[in-house]
Formats: C-alpha cells, sequence, structure tokens
C-alpha cells in the first residue's frame, strides 16, 4: 500500500517491502541526490525534498562548519550518505551528517559499512510536516550519538542515552551550543545579508569560546565579551600588529592571558586597552 504523505516534501511511504527491493533501488539510484530513501523493517520512504527544505538544510550545515571552525573542531559533513545495517533491516540517507569525533575512523573513505564502520557523529534531521517514520527511533538503533532535528517551527538537539534520546540543554559535539542559539541563527538568517549573517555566527563562536575558557581564534587577542543589542562580541586588542604572534593566544574574560600567550608584554597590553563595554566573569 502507498501513501502520500506531504505536499511539501514529495512522500511516499510503502509497507511490505522486501529488503531486497531497498537495495535494489539503491542501486538503480547510486549517485544521484534525489529521491532519497528511509527503510525501517518492511517500511520504504521516498522523499524528495523541496526548496524550502534544502534551503534550511544548507544554513543548518554551514552554521555547523563556521563554528566547528572556528572552535578549531574537525568536523567534516557527509551529506546525504546511504547507511544501512542488514542484520537491523534498517537503512537511511540524512538530511546532512557530520563525523567529529570518530572522522579519522572514516577518513578516506568512500563506502562507509555500519557493521564495521562508526556511525555519524551529528545527524540534521529535516521534517516541515510529520514524518512518515520514526527515524530517530532508527538512527537509536545504529548508535547515532547526536541528532539535532528540526519539526517545522524550532530546531531539538537530542543525545543518545541508553539507546534512547533525551534533551540536553546544548549540544555535545559543539559545545555551548543550545537548541535556541541554534533556532534564533536560523531566524536570522531568513531576513540578514548572508555576509551580515556569517559576521554574526563567527562573532558568536568567538564569544561563546572565551566564555568557556578555550582558546581564542587564530590572530585575535581577545579582552572580554560585551553585549550589543543583544549579540554577544568580543572586544580585541589594538596593539594586536605590535605585540601578538600570528599564532592562537589565550585569554581569561578580562584580558589576562594564559600560560600558551605570546605576547611579549602582557602587562603593556592590558593597559592599553581596556574595552569599552567591559562584561564581568560570569555574568553574560
Amino acid at each position: 500500500m502507498a501513501t502520500v504523505l506531504s505536499p511539501l516534501d514529495q512522500r511516499i511511504l510503502l509497507d511490505n517491502v522486501p529488503w531486497a527491493m531497498y537495495e535494489g533501488l539503491l542501486t538503480l539510484h547510486r549517485g544521484r541526490s534525489v529521491p532519497r530513501f528511509v527503510y525501517n523493517q518492511g517500511q520504504l520512504e521516498i522523499m524528495s525534498p523541496s526548496a524550502a527544505h534544502e534551503q534550511l538544510k544548507e544554513t543548518v550545515t554551514l552554521l555547523i562548519n563556521v563554528i566547528a571552525e572556528e572552535r578549531g573542531i574537525n568536523a567534516e559533513g557527509f551529506g546525504s550518505t546511504t547507511f544501512r545495517r542488514a542484520d537491523l533491516a534498517r537503512g537511511f540517507e540524512p538530511d546532512a551528517c557530520f563525523y567529529l569525533e570518530n572522522l579519522g575512523r572514516v577518513k578516506g573513505k568512500t563506502d562507509i559499512d555500519l557493521q564495521t564502520d562508526p556511525p555519524p557523529d551529528l545527524i540534521i534531521a529535516i521534517n516541515l510536516t510529520s514524518p512518515s517514520l520514526n527515524k530517530c527511533a532508527i538512527f537509536a538503533q545504529v548508535g547515532v550519538p547526536e541528532v539535532w532535528r528540526y519539526d517545522g517551527e524550532r530546531i531539538h538537539i537530542y543525545r543518545l542515552a541508553d539507546r534512547e534520546y533525551i534533551e540536553p540543554p546544548q549540544s555535545l559535539v559543539l559545545p555551548g551550543l543550545r537548541s535556541t542559539d541554534v533556532m534564533r541563527f536560523l531566524t536570522e538568517s531568513r531576513t540578514l545579508d548572508r555576509l551580515v549573517w556569517l559576521r554574526r555566527v563567527r562573532e558568536w563562536a568567538r564569544a561563546s569560546e572565551v566564555r568557556q575558557g578555550r582558546r581564542a581564534c587564530p590572530g585575535l587577542c581577545h579582552l572580554c565579551v560585551a553585549m550589543h543589542d543583544g549579540i554577544q562580541t568580543v572586544q580585541t586588542c589594538p596593539l594586536l600588529p605590535i605585540l601578538c604572534q600570528p599564532e592562537c593566544v589565550q585569554y581569561d574574560h578580562c584580558g589576562t592571558p594564559g600560560a600558551s600567550s605570546p605576547l611579549q608584554d602582557p602587562a603593556l597590553c592590558r593597559a592599553s586597552a581596556q574595552p569599552r563595554h567591559h562584561t564581568e566573569p560570569g555574568t553574560f
């Protein structure tokens, strides 16, 4: 029996589909980005995404790449790669996925076998309407650690715990990033020029890294995090070209260099570059 489920993302759900037929469809459509197939123990969803779906996916993917770059985190997107487990009778092609912690185990591979290779560390699932299959249950079965799911209204961040997903306060693959942060950036992306939006994302990533006591981004001598119209921004040292080396510099919230700081004269830098809008540690 076939059921058409969504006028936005064109979907059809088939029942009683044997695994061999699913694999035959994958072979027939190898190398094509659409349609996408999800198989769950005899049920097969065939989906062709809408423009709205793809725009949202691309924005979330870009957001992850930019934040990971600013944080110095190796994150590599594997797009809508086909993942399947014949022993579980489950297979899927995510809207987008990333390897971070397990990137080294799949780097350079052109075929990923979930019998021996790890699943993606992060999967993006976009549902502009009610989903036909419980994809999170499939992701949990194959051991995907983190899923970001858009339900048509907002982003949910899920983390795998004892084969079930819970909603933690923030992402674990990109620490400090909450679902509300992701939604704010998605909302802003609809009205802001792309270059303006990218600058805001980068500023947030740098500021949040300072808040967490992580290293500052390369080439910037961070002093503190300030608030301007509700957006966290980073103050930088005006003596940077004179005093700082090009490599990364570590600071606490108020500009005190960390142990590995290459500043030649930290005292002069702190005395000469007090930010105008100072935010005490722990107050933002």
